[in-house]
């Protein structure tokens, strides 16, 4: 948080959330971030936690491959802060 363009967004963060009662994030790790670089007080920030109807998306047992097939799924934006490096690392050593 400490190049020049951080501390402008942290100084934007901090004056528009001034006058917010309280703030939500859609995880732990956004809301620690959000207290940080906002200066916000923990308890005006609540989690709600993205969430997946899993009867929706059941997948079917049917069109399996047979084992001992890996599938690895990423749902999320390629982009270095996801980690997304992280993965292309490990998927040869577990496949």
């Amino acid at each position: 948080f400490a190049d020049a363009a951080c501390i402008h967004v942290n100084k934007l963060l901090k004056f528009f959330l001034t006058n917010v009662d309280h703030e939500i994030c859609v995880s732990h790790t956004n809301k620690e971030n959000l207290v940080l670089r906002a200066a916000l007080a923990p308890g005006g920030v609540s989690v709600i936690p993205n969430a997946v109807n899993t009867s929706r998306f059941l997948p079917d047992p049917s069109r399996r491959p047979s084992r001992p097939t890996i599938n690895v799924v990423v749902v999320s934006r390629l982009t270095y802060r996801k980690g997304i490096d992280l993965l292309v690392d490990a998927v040869p050593a577990i496949c």
